[in-house]
């Protein structure tokens, strides 16, 4: 087979001899159809930009099984159907229906699998024998001493830290004076208002009247009659529960009726610490059963001293609390 090959501006016939693999050519009529390599040529120049590139913006699924494929040129196209049609049924799978332990032979536990097609199989595991037993826990003693201001902790009786004191806080700002509220109250009608420093803070209602009493039984009054025959006075009193009646006889005459008077007064307040002096209605003279009972006006500490009353003169007196009883020899 002849063909012609132009090069350089010259034709050239060209003998073609057709293969159907390089492997049927020898090496060296290989070599000789290459011929030899040339030397490197010159690099040559970049040639022009291309046209820009036209991008895919999205491919959509269409429900038929075709695909839109927009461009980024704002153009877009639809392929053919990509989904092929379902296939057919596969075989029905064989699934783990159940895994239970079947047997045991000292550490070794034998498992069986049933499948869902009815086959089994089975497996062991081996387990572990039994740990030593580890030893005995310890609850530590925890305790603590102070020495000054700083605390010892100890850990079985080692120690093992210490805490300082902290330093004293500065002392706190005075607080405000109290004050003691003054609480009154005031009625008007049926209402009581009650306040605290002059401020109302409360008001109280009067409770409702309650209802009226039954009336209670008629009253009698009792009639007292008094008669005398003799020594003997006789005194009736009748109410309604009948008549009550009491006898009273005379009493015996008595002494002269200044004896058991008691008489009162106050010490002058000219009088000393031992001579005291006073001024009482009704003595006019000393006599036996006289008794006086003074208030005393004046500091002393003497164990004894002279009372002189109404200026009748001195007489030595004693003292009992606030009680003086004067002497008459």
């Amino acid at each position: 087979m002849s063909i012609q090959v132009t090069i350089d501006g010259l034709d050239y016939d060209v003998d073609v001899t057709m293969i159907d693999s390089p492997s049927d050519i020898d090496p060296e009529t290989y070599m000789a159809l290459r011929g030899l390599q040339g030397d490197k040529g010159d690099t040559g120049s970049d040639g022009s930009d291309g046209a820009d590139g036209v991008g895919i913006t999205s491919i959509t699924q269409n429900l038929d099984g075709t695909l839109t494929i927009s461009l980024d040129d704002g153009t877009s196209y639809d392929t053919d159907p990509v989904k092929g049609e379902k296939g057919d049924t596969g075989d029905t799978g064989n699934g783990i229906a159940s895994v239970v332990k079947t047997a045991t032979s000292g550490l070794v536990d034998t498992y069986t699998i049933t499948y869902t097609d009815g086959t089994t199989a089975t497996f062991d595991i081996t387990n572990g024998k039994d740990g030593q037993d580890g030893q005995d826990g310890h609850s530590p003693s925890v305790t603590a001493s102070k020495v000054g201001d700083t605390t010892t902790i100890y850990v079985d009786g080692t120690a093992i830290g210490t805490i300082d004191d902290g330093v004293d806080g500065q002392n706190g700002q005075n607080g405000q004076d109290g004050h003691s509220p003054v609480v009154t109250a005031s009625k008007s009608g049926k209402v009581t208002t009650v306040y605290v420093d002059g401020s109302s803070i409360a008001t109280i209602n009067d409770g409702n009247d309650g209802e009226r009493g039954t009336d209670g039984d008629d009253g009698f009054s009792p009639v007292a009659t008094v008669s005398k025959s003799g020594d003997t006075a006789t005194i009736s009193i009748t109410d309604k529960n009948g008549t009550t009646t009491a006898t009273v006889t005379d009493g015996v005459d008595g002494d002269d009726a200044k004896q058991g008077m008691l008489f009162f007064g106050q010490v002058d307040s000219t009088s000393t610490s031992t001579e005291f002096t006073a001024q009482i209605d009704g003595i006019t003279e000393y006599y036996d059963g006289l008794t006086i009972m003074l208030k005393n006006g004046v500091v002393t500490s003497a164990s004894g001293f002279t009372l002189n009353i109404n200026g009748l003169g001195a007489k030595h007196a004693y003292s009992n609390m606030s009680a003086a009883t004067a002497e008459t020899n």
